[in-house]
């Protein structure tokens, strides 16, 4: 009966990584956590799964218990979480899951992670025990994994992974601390003063960093509660510019575990830089180094849930020599740099989605200009960059219906092919700076700044909102009682000359022949 140990056990809410460890067995290499709400059935389902394996240790968290507090799972509304942690790493996460995964995928993950281990049980001196023979397994190597059907362009900038990582970042990365203060808070005003500036979206989206910003300035510390609410009372003030359900296009993986909000996040950061250098390429006391390059720095070190990897950044990071980083150009070219650097590390590691391999960007398939045989040319590199991050698509999750396209010359078919509309999104949306400080001044000033009360004239079921009717009588009645006063006057003021000189007048017209004599 040791095999089934775990589904007895409890969920620990006071424990910590050591002695989950300790209470493991010695050829456990792995260890799940996760954090789900009562009853867990998801959490309980993956004990049941895994029971008689003791590679695996399944451990059950609470929102409240201190270990899921300390790794931010503390919005019951995204669970269930999964954390898992490697034998080689025990206390710094290998894996943390998105918010709302399903049993499927934390049964895959968990599967997928325990494949280099060695599936021989006698490896880790198991009891060989006699089944059933009503009772057969199917050995793992013939479990089908469900994936993802990729059909679009793996080189697309799409809106939908960039407003899907912003929403990420704000409503998971940033409170993953229960309470941001000191440096934490400094590097956080930095980054959201920096998409206030430089976040490629549209004009709300614009509006949401712009009020996030002025909200956070004079603050000096915020609890991951009460940054929650602000961001959800923002977004409701805004009318939701960002989507609540997370939905990757070109950053989807083949499977559901896969890129999504690593790729995002790059993407994200990769059009900052070139929208900063749209706005202040010839600003000449521009300083990407600290308005750009220390804010995505800081970001990364301080709030991004693989912190191995935010600690590699950082090293890189102090090692660069920040004078070379002057121009807004010179931000884009780093930060490609960077990028380019990661991806030969990460390439043919377990994090590498087989159907997108890591490579150096961009290949020479999309940019053959970019490449000579001594490697990149750095000025059509950056040329490409600018073009390659300004053209943000709008795709939604459903693909639109294509057209045919053919060409013909001198009567004859040259070739043919289907095309799909895609409007071209403008990353460069006007500041928001002005409308902002005006719509504040007229709060103050008691006056109603809705957009509702310039359409009060139209036709209210048409547009969707129980407004009014507008009674077009209300104006003319105004324009007559205005004429009819006047008219009121002057008749008034005749009267009064007629009283005073009507004796004169009479007089003067009786003596009349008197006067001719």
């Amino acid at each position: 009966m040791d095999d089934c140990y775990k589904l007895t056990e409890p969920s620990f809410s006071s424990s910590s990584l050591d002695s989950l460890w300790q209470s493991s067995f010695p050829e456990t290499k792995l260890l799940a956590l996760i954090v789900e709400s009562h009853p867990a059935r998801v959490a309980w389902a993956e004990k049941i799964n895994f029971a008689t394996d003791r590679r695996v240790n399944i451990v059950l968290l609470s929102s409240g218990d201190y270990l899921a507090r300390t790794l931010g799972a503390t919005v019951t509304t995204d669970l269930p979480r999964l954390f898992l942690y490697a034998r080689e790493q025990p206390t710094q996460p290998i894996f943390s899951s998105e918010p709302k995964i399903t049993w499927l995928q934390i049964q895959e993950k968990i599967t997928e992670r325990l494949i280099p281990v060695s599936d021989d049980r006698m490896a880790f001196n198991l009891p060989v025990r006699e089944q059933p023979a009503v009772v057969t397994a199917p050995p793992i190597e013939h479990r089908v994994e469900q994936t993802v059907t990729v059909n679009w362009n793996q080189f697309e900038v799409q809106l939908l992974d960039l407003t899907s990582a912003m929403y990420y970042i704000l409503k998971d990365e940033i409170p993953r601390r229960q309470v941001i203060e000191g440096e934490n808070m400094k590097a956080l005003k930095l980054w959201i003063h920096m998409l206030k500036k430089y976040a490629p979206g549209t004009v709300p989206i614009r509006r949401l960093f712009y009020r996030l910003d002025e909200r956070l300035s004079p603050a000096q510390q915020v609890s991951a509660e009460q940054w929650i609410a602000e961001v959800d009372s923002v977004q409701s003030e805004l009318g939701y510019p960002l989507p609540t359900n997370m939905t990757w296009l070109a950053c989807r993986g083949s499977k559901p575990y896969l890129r999504g909000y690593s790729c995002g996040l790059w993407t994200l950061l990769h059009a900052v830089t070139v929208q900063a250098y749209k706005i202040e390429e010839n600003n000449p006391s521009f300083d990407a180094a600290e308005e750009v390059i220390e804010p995505i720095h800081q970001f990364i070190y301080r709030f991004f849930s693989c912190e191995v990897c935010g600690r590699h950044f950082h090293n890189h990071v102090l090692k660069t020599d920040k004078t070379t980083i002057k121009r807004a150009a010179d931000s884009i070219m780093w930060l490609w740099r960077a990028h380019n650097i990661v991806n030969k590390i990460l390439a043919k590691s377990q994090s590498e989605d087989p159907a997108f391999p890591k490579q150096q960007f961009p290949p020479s398939s999309i940019c053959a200009t970019c490449h000579s045989d001594d490697g990149f040319v750095e000025s059509e590199v950056l040329n490409f960059l600018i073009s390659y991050y300004s053209d943000i698509k709008t795709d939604s999750a459903e693909q639109a219906p294509v057209y045919k396209v053919s060409e013909f010359e001198g009567g004859e078919l040259r070739s043919a092919g289907s095309k799909r509309f895609n409007p071209r999104f403008a990353v460069a949306a006007d500041k928001v700076d002005r409308l902002e400080e005006t719509e504040q001044r007229l709060r103050r000033e008691n006056v109603d700044a809705s957009p509702q009360r310039r359409w009060k004239k139209l036709n209210a079921n048409e547009y969707g909102g129980p407004l009014t009717p507008y009674d077009s009588s209300s104006g003319s009645h105004f324009f007559y009682l205005f004429w009819l006063s006047v008219a009121a006057a002057v008749m008034f003021f005749v009267y009064v000359k007629y009283r005073r000189n009507r004796t004169k007048f009479w007089k003067t017209f009786y003596y009349y022949n008197d006067y001719k004599l």
